[in-house]
């Protein structure tokens, strides 16, 4: 039996120009050894309480369908990326951008009240979390819900970071701060992130940081790593599975495996018609097929597809959709700033962090891995971030076939929160 799930990770990398006189050390290479790690704070996450996680949940969605607009736009084959964990690397730098660059972040995250919003992020991250303890057990087989969830902070020892800064992640992402030396071996702190990224994801993401990717002037690495492990509620029958033409979106087919089974609801509008499934434990995927010639216009007015399909949804209908497996890469730097967010990639916009106008944002890279089968749904994904110092209800079901370029969400239905967001050209690519 294939084990399926769902692995979300988000790496940051804080950069900041060597003070010392020549920086020749360039780290370890394949020598790289070991790294005394040093747990710098006990702060401990505020409880959930009062906070209502939806805040949080509808930035991301928001966040999400933008960046998939952007990045969709003239792509060809398969765009998948995950809302949740870019989402949270942004607004772990949140705290320590200053004037423009803060505002732009808030901008693209939809909030104005950081206060509030960061509660918000802690409320959903909690939430999620307590979703794994909730649904285990019960009678007959009830499937499995696995999802850990894991935030932290790689910090260059002695660095002068902003108090404040340190305070404001610690109440919203709990004990997470980390004290490291980079410049004797930056390989060696890459290792060490790679095995605690690799011990959350069950080894499914095994060297996210490559040699070199950190090097001496490295301070600060962010880390957010959530495994979601997911069964459908109802899985498809294997014996229904058989093959089909799948076509493209540049009119060429390939011959896929098929799903056959039933949705839990649908819908239809201008333009498309949707599908949802649900996996155990709440979490649910949307699943949008646009008219033939118009998935552009359907992806570019996204969120008032997924609002329609979540406040109009019918009774599900029959649902074919490829058993498939995709992998997508970006730097992700040229679409943040066509969507706004320019600032941090100019000195001075971090002095939150550190009071050195020199600290930059520099590239953001992200990396996805997705499979659906017939028991349910595997994915990762990865993201860089480095920063350097510089100079009406439906009566009847709709049936969904899903034998064209589609978009899909793996969505927390309780926060609005997108955990994943994908268009899928090509189930063979």
């Amino acid at each position: 039996m294939r084990r399926t799930g769902l692995v979300l990770l988000l790496v940051g990398a804080l950069l900041a120009a060597a003070c010392g006189d020549d920086g020749d050390d360039e780290g370890g290479g394949d020598g790289a050894g070991e790294v005394e790690v040093q747990l710098l704070s006990d702060v401990e996450q505020e409880p959930a309480g009062a906070s209502d996680p939806a805040l949080a949940g509808a930035a991301v969605t928001g966040f999400g369908s933008a960046l998939l607009a952007e990045l969709a736009a003239g792509a060809e084959g398969n765009v998948v990326v995950s809302p949740l964990s870019i989402a949270i690397v942004l607004a772990m730098m949140e705290p320590g951008a200053t004037g423009a660059a803060q505002d732009q972040v808030r901008a693209l995250l939809g909030f104005e009240d950081a206060e509030a919003f960061h509660a918000s992020m802690s409320a959903l991250q909690q939430r999620l979390v307590g979703l794994a303890v909730q649904d285990q057990g019960g009678e007959g087989d009830p499937g499995e819900l696995t999802l850990r969830l894991a935030d932290r902070a790689y910090l260059q020892q002695d660095f002068p970071f902003e108090e404040a800064y340190l305070d404001a992640i610690g109440r919203a992402y709990g004990p997470v701060l980390y004290a490291v030396d980079y410049p004797p071996d930056p390989d060696a702190v890459a290792h060490e992130i790679n095995r605690f990224v690799d011990d959350v994801t069950e080894g499914r993401i095994p060297e996210l940081l490559a040699d070199g990717t950190l090097t001496v002037d490295t301070v600060l690495t962010l880390v957010n790593a959530l495994y979601l492990h997911a069964s459908w509620a109802e899985p498809f029958e294997e014996a229904a599975t058989e093959d089909g033409p799948f076509t493209r979106a540049d009119g060429t087919e390939v011959t896929v495996p098929f799903l056959h089974g039933t949705g839990d609801s649908s819908a239809g509008g201008d333009g498309w018609v949707a599908a949802s499934k649900d996996y155990v434990g709440g979490l649910r995927i949307q699943l949008v097929l646009p008219d033939e010639g118009r998935v552009d216009e359907v992806v570019a007015d996204l969120p008032a597809v997924l609002a329609h399909l979540e406040e109009r949804a019918g009774p599900g209908g029959p649902l074919a959709m490829p058993r498939f497996e995709t992998r997508y890469a970006e730097e992700l730097s040229p679409a943040l700033k066509a969507l706004g967010l320019t600032a941090p990639y100019e000195p001075g916009s971090l002095l939150g962090i550190a009071a050195d106008d020199r600290l930059v944002l520099t590239k953001v890279v992200h990396e996805t891995f997705l499979a659906v089968d017939e028991e349910g749904t595997e994915a990762a994904a990865a993201t860089a971030a480095a920063f350097d110092i510089t100079s009406a209800p439906i009566d009847e079901p709709i049936p969904v076939v899903l034998d064209r370029p589609f978009i899909l969400r793996i969505v927390d239905p309780v926060s609005g929160a997108t955990l994943f967001l994908g268009l899928i050209g090509d189930p063979t690519a």
